[in-house]
């Protein structure tokens, strides 16, 4: 197909970095192919931003540590009558995320697109986020790491994923209160109140994302059905165009035929043979019309995605 071909140029370079085999020859390639080789392209990006980011939260979390540990940037939590966690506990939770996202890495350098790469890199974020609270003195502020990893799971386009990742954070916060309070909260006093504080801005975040993801999905799914029909209409002009160029020298025949007398001894069921070869970009000409018909009926209703 035309748009097949024409989408080849595009697709080749980037194809390299996904580890793929590339064809022979571009014309050998369906549209089946170059979309699954676009998808794979995409997840790789995804993964290799999303492991960036990771490293990046990492990062910041070993700063708040040190920050924190060195400088007392964030108060002391000891003279607010706060009991923050030992040392080794503090080391344990700033390594994990390290962990993770080396694990990550690992799987991304064998396989860009490998289906658990999301969620290491979703782990990331959330452990990374668990580490700036603990070793930021467990101040209230920086709880809005865990809705901004919640915010950055949701580049994924992955309703399940998100919704995981904010029942990990639920998880967390509920474990915290319950079992060691002065971890993850700056004073004892804190009851579920500020649980259920926290519980209702997490489902607010993860509402706005998962009403985001759906949102663009139906435009994704307007403008592949508005392709789909451009190309089909592509399709159907190509055609129709080798068919003119192919009937021409037959058509000038049958002129040829009408203006020369009938030649004694030709029967008439050649002549009706060729009459029908003469009808025929008729018949092409119909199809385009057809075909300009079905256009202008699934643009108009994009919501119907045609099928290839």
């Amino acid at each position: 197909m035309f748009v097949c071909s024409a989408s080849w140029n595009y697709l080749n370079k980037p194809l390299a970095s996904a580890n793929l085999q590339s064809p022979a020859s571009p014309t050998d390639i369906s549209c089946s192919a170059i979309e699954r080789r676009g998808g794979h392209i995409v997840v790789g990006r995804q993964n290799r931003f999303m492991l960036r980011l990771g490293l990046a939260s990492v990062m910041l979390s070993s700063l708040i540590h040190i920050l924190q540990r060195g400088f007392r940037l964030f108060g002391d939590a000891a003279a607010a009558g706060n009991i923050p966690p030992p040392i080794y506990i503090q080391n344990t939770i700033l390594l994990f995320p390290f962990l993770l996202w080396l694990a990550g890495g690992l799987l991304y350098r064998a396989n860009e697109t490998h289906r658990h790469i999301p969620l290491f890199a979703s782990l990331v974020l959330l452990s990374s986020s668990l580490s700036v609270v603990v070793g930021g003195g467990s101040k209230a502020e920086l709880h809005l790491a865990f809705f901004a990893a919640i915010a950055v799971i949701a580049h994924y386009e992955r309703i399940r994923l998100v919704l995981v990742s904010a029942l990990i954070v639920a998880a967390i916060q509920a474990a915290g209160l319950a079992l060691y309070p002065g971890w993850l909260y700056e004073s004892t006093e804190h009851g579920a109140g500020i649980w259920l504080l926290h519980t209702a801005l997490l489902a607010v975040t993860v509402s706005a994302a998962v009403l985001q993801i759906r949102s663009k999905s139906k435009v994704q799914k307007a403008l592949t059905s508005t392709e789909n029909a451009a190309s089909g209409l592509v399709h159907y002009f190509a055609a129709a165009h080798s068919s003119f160029v192919d009937f021409e020298p037959k058509t000038n025949f049958v002129a040829q035929r009408d203006e020369a007398p009938l030649l004694p001894g030709s029967s008439d069921a050649a002549v009706d043979g060729r009459d029908v070869q003469a009808r025929q970009p008729v018949h092409q000409a119909s199809n385009l019309e057809r075909a300009m018909r079905e256009f202008e009926r699934q643009s108009a209703n994009p919501s119907h995605p045609s099928s290839r």
